[in-house]
């Protein structure tokens, strides 16, 4: 009898040093609002669940560049304490399918998942206000998006070079966001700012549209052919890099603005005009460049 209840002292003992072992893998600050926030990670990877409290205060934040590189990371849930998730946090977490974000988390960082190329969906609670530049960048394994109410930031190449990606969704009753068809635009559509890179075929851009956002059809690779129509009076830098099926592209016969139109493709886009003297086109990098026509002629 005594030697059971020692091993059952011994089974309590190891139960609670569970939570200090999972402390342990973590380096941390405590912030002058007696807060946490996560700064490294030292554990084995796998499925990692992030503490709530250490030291008797909540986890906040996870830092800059907590789990850069960490391939060995599968899976990731993250306590509703945390509001915000640093710049580069998972970055390169190349084997990461699952991550579980709080429901009061605000802000997601600068390439916080870029490159987590098994990251299959991203469920964002209604919380998110800001989602930074590149953060889902390049995670080839996500098929669809949805923007909820509250987010009023989406920072350039958000969901850029996300092979799979079909569709970006935004909530009816967001205040600063809209999209049609999957395409991702400003609330009042005036703005194209990311065709999901899944994206095949043709596209013909809404009249509603003046503006092209950089980067905003870049690296979708299975597009052919793209209509712009006059609204549009100025192109984002990058808007069509490395398009690489891309063969036809219809530009509007007014534009007043570029920011160096750049398109990589295999062949030479066929470029309607409309009437104006032919585009620059130049091959490694394509540069299309708009000119006045001859008002004489």
């Amino acid at each position: 009898m005594k030697a059971k209840w020692n091993l059952f002292r011994i089974c309590l003992l190891g139960a609670a040093m569970l939570p200090a072992v999972a402390e342990a893998q973590f380096t941390f600050t405590t912030n002058d609002d007696n807060t946490i926030t996560i700064t490294g990670y030292t554990g084995p990877g796998g499925a990692v669940t992030i503490p709530g409290t250490t030291n008797g205060y909540p986890v906040t934040s996870i830092g800059d560049n907590v789990f850069y590189k960490c391939y060995s990371l599968t899976n990731v849930t993250i306590p509703n304490s945390v509001i915000t998730i640093g710049s580069v946090a998972f970055t390169y977490c190349t084997n990461l399918t699952n991550v579980t974000l709080p429901n009061g988390i605000t802000t997601i960082g600068d390439f916080a998942f870029f490159y987590c190329s098994r990251l299959t969906s991203v469920p964002f609670p209604n919380s998110v206000t800001d989602i930074g530049y590149s953060a889902f960048g390049a995670c080839n394994s996500l098929t669809s998006v949805t923007i909820g109410t509250n987010v009023a930031n989406i920072g350039d190449s958000a969901f850029a070079s996300c092979a799979r990606l079909t569709a970006i969704t935004v909530n009816a009753l967001n205040p600063f966001y809209s999209s049609v068809a999957g395409v991702l635009f400003n609330h009042d559509q005036s703005v194209l700012i990311q065709c999901p890179g899944g994206k095949a075929g043709g596209y013909t851009i809404s009249n509603s549209v003046i503006t092209i956002g950089d980067g905003a059809f870049g690296d979708c690779y299975s597009l052919t052919n793209v209509t712009i129509p006059n609204s549009v009076t100025s192109i984002g830098s990058g808007a069509f890099s490395y398009c690489t099926n891309l063969t036809s592209v219809a530009i509007p016969q007014r534009r007043h603005h570029h920011r160096g139109l750049r398109i990589r493709c295999l062949q030479q886009p066929d470029l309607d005009n409309g009437g104006y003297e032919q585009s620059v086109i130049q091959q490694c990098g394509w540069s299309l460049v708009r000119q006045e026509p001859d008002r004489a002629h």
